[in-house]
């Protein structure tokens, strides 16, 4: 009796979690005003599309040699831009000024010592490219990402915090945790982002 009883509840159980039936509300009569949503296979309901015309399209463009070094003084004559093979006309053209935030991620593990020049001078060259408007901020990541020079536009404070890697103190390195530390970061920044990453 009491097997029949559990058995019972599963079973009742198992048809409740079955969900409502598929029907229930079809035969609902609609309030006035409103129209029954044509079929899929109903030919006498038409559906409508919408076009919508774009005047003007916004494309950022950054052209750079074989070195990967960014080309300069291009002109609009230099550039075509074609939709679906029709050229399209170029109405406005002008370099983009708007200053960058970029952080400078660097491992800082116990292969560092091999690279040590390597890294710095690349690092400081970056810097020193910075424009008077552009943030820059200096990560350090082994085992975890450490700040050494938070974001500023004072190259001399990123130069301090290159001079503060000296003796790394482990081995391993975290370059995905770094990584996405540094794009957490980043999130609530506007305007122009990059990262500049130096790691083995």
């Amino acid at each position: 009796m009491f097997a029949t009883a559990i058995a019972s509840l599963v079973l009742g159980g198992m048809l409740l979690a079955q969900g409502p039936k598929k029907d229930v509300g079809a035969k609902v009569p609609l309030p006035p005003g409103i129209s029954e949503a044509p079929k899929a296979d109903d030919p006498d309901k038409t559906q409508t599309s919408l076009a919508i015309d774009i005047d003007l399209v916004n494309v950022d463009v950054v052209v750079t040699n074989k070195n990967n070094d960014p080309i300069q003084g291009l002109e609009r004559e230099h550039f075509k831009v074609f939709d679906n093979n029709v050229e399209q006309t170029i109405t406005n053209f002008s370099p983009t000024d708007a200053p960058l935030t970029v952080v400078i991620l660097v491992e800082f593990g116990d292969t560092f010592g091999y690279y040590a020049d390597d890294v710095v001078g690349s690092a400081a060259g970056f810097i020193n490219s910075l424009r008077d408007g552009d943030w820059g901020a200096l990560v350090a990541y082994d085992i975890r990402p450490e700040i050494l020079t938070d974001f500023t536009k004072d190259k001399q404070a990123l130069f301090d915090g290159l001079r503060r890697l000296r003796i790394p103190a482990y081995r391993e390195t975290v370059l995905y945790d770094a990584v996405y530390d540094t794009l957490t970061r980043l999130e609530g920044v506007d305007g122009k982002k990059a990262i500049f990453l130096l790691s083995t």
